[in-house]
């Protein structure tokens, strides 16, 4: 992240790794947990609670093709440290393929270093061509 002169960067090992996508896949589904992220120098950054929850099947077009997929939730918040991060990410999951092939994000991040700054994303991917 960049702020004006001023640039951070985190960087972290997730342990345990946080759930994506709940197999077997079926509707309704929930699975939540806690995940610690870890800096490079072995010190708990923060901690994050996530729940992951499927939604359900839902056919989207990509690259121009309707898809099959399974369309799930990601919900995460935590804190520690100076830090406290919030995010909501919704996955289309293509199985057939075994991949994500859309997802958005929304994010509020704020870390304080005697003056709080936050941050938000906002954002979508989606997924332009399965060939290389």
């Amino acid at each position: 992240m960049r702020f004006g002169p001023s640039a951070q960067t985190n960087q972290g090992d997730y342990r345990p790794p946080m759930l994506q996508v709940p197999f077997p896949l079926s509707g309704g589904v929930v699975r939540s947990g806690t995940t610690q992220v870890i800096a490079s120098d072995g010190s708990t950054e923060r901690t994050e609670s996530w729940t992951v929850t499927v939604v359900g099947q839902e056919t989207i077009q990509i690259a121009g093709a309707p898809v099959a997929t399974w369309k799930i939730t990601v919900d995460r918040h935590g804190s520690g440290g100076n830090q406290k991060v919030d995010r909501s990410r919704t996955l289309w999951y293509d199985p057939s393929h075994k991949l994500w092939v859309k997802y958005t994000e929304k994010m509020h991040g704020q870390q304080n270093y005697g003056i709080t700054f936050t941050y938000d994303e906002n954002l979508t991917a989606t997924l332009a061509s399965f060939s290389p």
